[in-house]
């Protein structure tokens, strides 16, 4: 059985370790910027899902922040996801899916204009709506208003 939520600040040492062990530790000593017991706007937040025997198995970053008011982007609120992570076990069972839907979920109630990534992991976010962005052959994204 597996949970998929937004990591709150005691899951912290849980994000560290995860990251650290696969080599993603950036020269950060400490990931509590990332995990918080209340998403505010703007923020950077961490989404994990746990499994009750394996712990952290998947991963994923999301920046809310602003830009320029806009046509296309009316609130100026924006949602950048930075990285989406799953361990090879646990791949292709809808993890990473689970964590782009907690990430819209928490977009859209932030009412971001859209959400952006900078991938080709085609099929993963196709799959959830989002488009090539014109001009631009490796950033996708999806509208939310």
């Amino acid at each position: 059985m597996s949970s998929s939520y937004r990591l709150k600040s005691n899951g912290v040492s849980d994000l560290y370790s995860f990251m650290k062990q696969r080599g993603f530790e950036q020269g950060l000593t400490d990931y509590s910027e990332y995990c918080s017991d209340n998403l505010t706007f703007p923020s950077v937040q961490a989404y994990g899902i746990y499994n009750q025997t394996a712990g952290l198995t998947a991963v994923a970053i999301a920046t809310f922040c602003r830009i320029a008011v806009a046509d296309d982007a009316p609130t100026g609120k924006i949602c950048i996801i930075s990285g989406v992570y799953t361990l090879e076990p646990f791949r292709h069972r809808g993890q990473a899916s689970k964590l782009l839907e907690s990430i819209e979920t928490d977009a859209t109630n932030l009412k971001c204009d859209y959400i952006c990534v900078d991938s080709l992991a085609d099929d993963l976010y196709f799959n959830r709506g989002f488009e090539l962005a014109p001009r631009n052959e490796t950033r996708m994204w999806k509208r939310l208003y």
